[in-house]
């Protein structure tokens, strides 16, 4: 996880993952998500390519990470979208603010319209997104779970962790009201990542959303990190 570049001393932990919620049992072949060939980006790429055939675009408005002395500010706001259904697009920001949006280190929320899809990282928790308090997120597994309200139902983000330290690994899962994995995620490399279904598939269109916002996370820790 980009992430973890905030504190060197992470590559001194041990690298046994402990996997989210709703993690996938047994062995399954990931669906590989990968940057599109030939597409110039700067701190992460800016265009994917699906299984399916798919693409997903991520136009950035600002993009400004500065660290030292300990001292960390991201300023970071992007869109992404689909190529092919731009009407599904969203809005994403670190510590976006408005009304109905909780004190949240990163958020996400539809560009047609706010109310339908809205999703914030570790909502109304005491989880800074600047200076020493961003680095003490790292031992605190509640500043890496997030909130989704999408299509009347409300799902959660889990993160996994690397062995019993807490560190945020690059694992993720998507998992309904009952507890249950609608979808997995491993950024695997900076320019690839792996999908692997839930035990309870979600409808297409949701899955379509939650790959989006999967593709929207992904490029938000990876930029996040300081050059």
């Amino acid at each position: 996880m980009r992430a973890l570049a905030l504190v060197p001393f992470v590559a001194l932990l041990a690298c046994a993952v402990t996997y989210p919620p709703g993690w996938p049992a047994g062995e399954q072949q990931p669906q590989v998500v990968q940057a599109t060939t030939g597409v110039s980006y700067g701190a992460a790429p800016v265009s994917w390519d699906l299984p399916e055939g798919a693409q997903i675009r991520i136009d950035v408005a600002r993009r400004s990470v500065s660290s030292g002395m300990g001292a960390y500010v991201a300023d970071i706001q992007f869109a992404a979208a689909y190529v092919d259904d731009p009407d599904l697009g969203i809005d994403c920001a670190t510590e976006p603010t408005g009304p109905g949006v909780p004190r949240t280190r990163f958020g996400c929320w539809s560009r047609a319209d706010p109310a339908a899809l809205r999703f914030w990282m570790a909502p109304g928790a005491d989880c800074p997104a600047r200076h020493v308090g961003a680095a003490r997120t790292l031992l605190r597994p509640e500043c890496w779970q997030g909130e989704l309200e999408v299509h009347g139902r409300r799902l959660q983000l889990r993160h996994g962790f690397l062995g019993s330290s807490r560190v945020p690994a690059s694992s993720v899962s998507w998992i309904d009201e009952h507890e249950q994995g609608l979808l997995a995620a491993d950024f695997v490399r900076k320019q690839q990542l792996h999908l692997f279904d839930g035990s309870t598939p979600p409808p297409p269109e949701l899955r379509r959303t939650l790959v989006l916002l999967t593709v929207a996370l992904g490029w938000w820790e990876d930029a996040s990190s300081p050059d």
